[in-house]
């Protein structure tokens, strides 16, 4: 189970987890401390009315007393509730490059790490592949056994490793199937490199499914461009591979105009991608986990690089608690 443990200290983690407890949402309401809006006995407080609340919550007199224009008040209540983490990781055989540094080793890392915090702060943990293929398309985790079943998630989805199929078209995961598992208070975290095809805008429209119902989405976008354009720097003649291999041009050499255009297009496609896919709970930050713009950066460096930006990461301050992308 060592690959793919993250390189955080039992220090850290254990800071990370009283920083989880503290900020984790309820439903996307604040701060849980175990607690979540139901409807126990215990009033909480009111709120304005929105599409989906159960009519039977809403406070007539206090409504009437506020005036015809000011629309209805709800009365919200505490109950215990667990929440749900979603941790959903892009699996395709491109997370694997580049071959020194890969970006699937750093989001197993974080997959494992969140997994960790969330079951020891109570909360039930959901790991999912964004893309289909062979192996468990998801798990649900709970309690004491929770982390090695994550352990096990990973380890498998590491070892079933194949840089064959880089540049095939990837095939979707069944994301109806995956948003029908999301339980009203779920927090949802995507780990890619958002380097995919979203056809049919798919993708985007799960991540907008997934804000609903007072959920919140947090993207980690894991950004290794600019380390692979120093690594074809270096080496000065490189090979494209292709889905078709009668595309294969052979063999290519570096050039600055095609690395700089490659670049803007990287660029456009992700505002594309961040304009389809906004909505009130999105938490998408302007800054990727960025690999170093030098040659030479391999494992040990990443193990560094996660365990100096992990713990920073703005998705550990609230989970996108009111949207922040």
């Amino acid at each position: 189970m060592q690959d793919t443990a993250p390189p955080l200290s039992r220090a850290m983690l254990q800071r990370l987890v009283l920083r989880y407890r503290r900020n984790a949402p309820a439903a996307a309401l604040g701060p849980h401390l175990r607690r979540a809006q139901g409807h126990s006995l215990e009033f909480r407080d009111y709120r304005a009315y929105q599409p989906g609340d159960d009519i039977r919550t809403v406070d007539w007199r206090a409504s009437l007393r506020r005036g015809e224009t000011a629309g209805l008040l709800v009365r919200s209540f505490e109950a215990e509730k667990r929440l749900t983490l979603a941790v959903l990781i892009d699996n395709r055989p491109e997370m694997l490059l580049p071959e020194t540094a890969p970006k699937l080793l750093f989001a197993l890392w974080a997959l494992r790490a969140l997994a960790e915090l969330a079951l020891a702060g109570g909360d039930d943990v959901l790991l999912a592949r964004l893309f289909s293929g062979a192996g468990q398309p998801s798990v649900t985790l709970r309690g004491t056994s929770g982390p090695q079943q994550a352990a096990r998630w990973a380890e498998a989805l590491w070892h079933a490793g194949d840089v064959s199929g880089v540049g095939a078209a990837p095939a979707f995961a069944d994301l109806t199937a995956l948003e029908r598992q999301l339980q009203p208070a779920s927090a949802v975290v995507v780990i890619s490199d958002l380097l995919f095809d979203d056809r049919g805008g798919r993708f985007a429209a799960f991540l907008r499914a997934a804000q609903m119902r007072r959920r919140s989405v947090s993207i980690l976008h894991l950004d290794s461009f600019a380390h692979e354009a120093a690594m074809l720097r270096q080496l000065g003649q490189f090979r494209l591979l292709r889905p078709d291999p009668q595309e294969d041009p052979g063999p290519l050499r570096h050039d600055a105009a095609v690395l700089a255009e490659a670049g803007a297009a990287i660029a456009g496609h992700l505002r594309a991608l961040r304009r389809a896919a906004a909505g009130p709970g999105l938490d998408w930050p302007a800054q990727a986990v960025q690999w170093p713009a030098t040659d030479g950066f391999e494992k040990t460096d990443l193990r560094d690089l996660f365990a100096q930006s992990f713990p920073a990461l703005p998705l550990l301050r609230g989970l996108g608690l009111g949207g922040q992308g």
